[in-house]
């Protein structure tokens, strides 16, 4: 009786470690989305009925992908997020996240000699439906933002980095 409870007590551990790493996928999608302005793929990333809560301005609905991607297309020649801290609590086919993010952006409204570092934090609500985890609800919440001139920046010259489906990813990434 003990080897099967230890064996329970294992599977249940492993199925929420298998979750846990399912939803940093879905996380991690959602922001190469942005950065490739993959609209389809930020999108996947959502259920249909999803809410984005970015900087005060929600988007929401099966459209996310596109009106994110127009946004970020509007505003910023480039952007680069890299997620560093998560906190991942699941709780059946529901789950919370917090990640901290950390941003190097390139707006188009600073006369393009200009670098914004952004730092905060996407505090999201995952459901798990038909065996697939994705994002109801996503509050993107700003710590810190700071513009930089980029005269004192390294010339790395012309580089392969694309922000579509062009892009060199794309090449060793499936989607």
């Amino acid at each position: 009786m003990t080897a099967q409870v230890g064996s329970s007590a294992r599977d249940a551990e492993l199925s929420v470690l298998l979750d846990k790493e399912a939803i940093r996928e879905v996380i991690a999608r959602a922001v190469r989305g942005v950065d490739r302005l993959d609209a389809e793929l930020l999108g996947s990333a959502f259920h249909p009925d999803g809410v984005d809560e970015h900087h005060g301005h929600p988007y929401s609905g099966a459209t996310i992908g596109e009106e994110l991607t127009r946004t970020e297309a509007e505003i910023m020649l480039m952007t680069s997020l890299h997620i560093t801290t998560q906190t991942i609590q699941v709780n059946g086919d529901r789950a919370g996240v917090e990640s901290y993010y950390f941003g190097v952006h390139r707006p188009k409204g600073l006369g393009g000699d200009k670098r914004l570092l952004s730092s905060g934090r996407m505090l999201d609500e995952l459901e798990r439906r038909n065996g697939e985890w994705r994002i109801i609800h996503r509050d993107v919440i700003p710590d810190m933002a700071r513009v930089l001139p980029m005269a004192d920046e390294v010339d790395l010259g012309e580089q392969p980095s694309r922000r579509d489906r062009d892009d060199p990813s794309y090449q060793v990434l499936s989607t």
